[in-house]
């Protein structure tokens, strides 16, 4: 699914999922954003939020939506200072779709806010409707996403603070320039066409839809955007993890024994963590508090953070996040082209030749990913 952006480049919100019946009993995750992210829902103090007077209105308004409509169960929510996060249950079939139930939040909002003490509501260009238009919306469609969601939700404050004090780990830093660091192992990227990056066995990433090419840099070197903390580029000692799909439990397991071993030993982990192999090696070393520096394939929005497990290794300074190409959405295929890019920018990174790589559980000769 292609969706659409704006002046900015940025995916705009509401872009509900093609096909899916929003009568439908289900449970969902809703996240709605104030006009210009202006703060005026309250602030966060000690890991949680004071609420505003407007603010507690919001939480009335969102426990009040099983009584104006029998149907849904509002579960746990979140106000934040300029945004809100909701999970809610309907439970029986609605008889119009599940926008009209948040428009009428939404509306309840606006209510709150002019009926505010002095009579003097909230304005945002002139209005009393604070909410950006349209709303996001997560269908819970897999295994323990309710319980991660839950989890998400209930710690949005606590996260929040994390944040406020460590501002630098969480910042987006756009354009780095690492040809200092890989200019050795990628050095005839200066000859590609278009500054494309060399793939795996030299196959070249060529720009495509949605931006998928690598970032050029300096000498044809990837310009990555990366978030976390920068200084474990530095590491003088990296283990590339690198494991085909088609890996077996014992191959996976010894390559986690490694990690673990190279890490304890002051090292960092570089993946792509895309195989599943792959995501159980970062699993584990996430687990054990140790230096990990994930290669993203989606790219990072303007409001971007990592979420579970990566943002408490964020916050911990063990976790660095890097992405050579532009935002795509969750929802957009991520193509065999970008695939190659991460994993010959996570050798890079390592000091490898893109080329030279073999994939753990793979056959000599065989691209297994």
């Amino acid at each position: 699914m292609v969706r659409e952006r704006d002046k900015n480049g940025h995916l705009k919100a509401g872009i509900r999922l093609p096909g899916w019946d929003y009568c439908k009993p289900w449970f969902y995750m809703i996240t709605l954003v104030v006009k210009r992210r202006r703060p005026i829902l309250g602030e966060i103090a000690d890991g949680r939020l004071v609420p505003s007077p407007l603010g507690a209105a919001v939480a009335r308004a969102w426990k009040d939506l099983g009584r104006v409509f029998p149907q849904v169960e509002p579960c746990q929510f979140a106000v934040m200072p300029e945004h809100f996060h909701g999970i809610i249950w309907v439970h029986e079939r609605l008889s119009s779709p599940l926008g009209e139930v948040i428009r009428s939040f939404k509306i309840a909002c606006t209510k709150a806010n002019l009926a505010l003490a002095g009579g003097a509501p909230i304005l945002i260009d002139g209005s009393a409707t604070f909410w950006f238009p349209g709303l996001y919306d997560t269908i819970l469609f897999g295994k323990g996403q309710l319980k991660a969601m839950t989890r998400y939700v209930l710690r949005n404050a606590e996260r929040r603070w994390a944040v406020m004090q460590n501002p630098d780990l969480f910042k987006v830093t756009r354009s780095l320039d690492f040809s200092t660091l890989i200019e050795s192992a990628l050095g005839e990227c200066a000859a590609a066409p278009n500054g494309a990056m060399p793939g795996a066995h030299g196959a070249g990433v060529m720009p495509g839809a949605h931006g998928a090419g690598v970032m050029p840099g300096a000498h044809g070197a990837p310009m990555c955007d990366a978030i976390g903390n920068a200084f474990l580029a530095e590491l003088p000692n990296k283990l590339l993890i690198q494991i085909s799909r088609r890996a077996t439990p014992g191959e996976i397991e010894a390559k986690i024994g490694e990690a673990l071993l190279f890490g304890n030993r002051g090292g960092a982990i570089v993946s792509g963590c895309i195989s599943p192999g792959e995501q159980a090696v970062a699993r584990a070393v996430r687990e054990a508090g140790l230096p990990l520096i994930a290669i993203v394939p989606r790219g990072f929005g303007p409001y971007f953070k990592p979420s579970g497990a990566y943002f408490d290794a964020c916050a911990a300074g063990k976790l660095l996040m890097l992405s050579p190409f532009p935002q795509i959405s969750k929802h957009d295929k991520l193509t065999r082209e970008r695939c190659f890019g991460i994993n010959a920018v996570a050798a890079a990174i390592c000091g490898k030749d893109p080329a030279a790589i073999r994939y753990s559980g793979s056959q000599p000769g065989q691209l297994t990913r």
